[in-house]
């Protein structure tokens, strides 16, 4: 799965149509980092605790693959990479400038719909390590 995204223009009027990156729940999905923490700034983990408009890129790049094997009818285990950036302008692009993630994870499909858990390790942060991530829906 591979995704791209930039904006054309003066994007200042809309805020929410800008992107960031990370985790599972808000922007780009980018499993080993926390939500919304690679930004046009680089990896800012306090962008996803508050919301700032210098944290917003106009162009993003991600790229995923993923193998899932089902065990039964309700439960699906998988192992994945993800790689990705955020960046202020289309310009600024770089696909050699990625913030890469890899792991494994589990899906039980209820009557709600599925929910999963996914375990990644962040190559990139400051600190690298382990981002723990929950998954309601289809996500990935």
């Amino acid at each position: 799965n591979a995704r791209a995204g930039t904006i054309f223009g003066d994007a200042s009027y809309f805020p929410f149509e800008q992107f960031y990156a990370g985790g599972t729940r808000l922007g780009q999905p980018l499993r080993g980092y926390p939500d919304a923490s690679i930004t046009a700034l680089g990896f800012d983990e306090s962008c996803g605790n508050q919301f700032r408009l210098e944290c917003l890129g106009s162009s993003f790049f991600t790229v995923s693959g993923e193998y899932a094997a089902r065990i039964n009818d309700q439960l699906s285990v998988s192992v994945f990479a993800d790689a990705g950036n955020v960046w202020r302008t289309a310009e600024q692009f770089n696909p050699t400038r990625l913030y890469r993630g890899a792991g494994f994870g589990g899906t039980v499909v209820t009557p709600f719909g599925p929910i999963g858990l996914d375990i990644a390790y962040g190559f990139d942060k400051p600190n690298p390590g382990w981002e723990v991530h929950f998954k309601f829906g289809q996500g990935f």
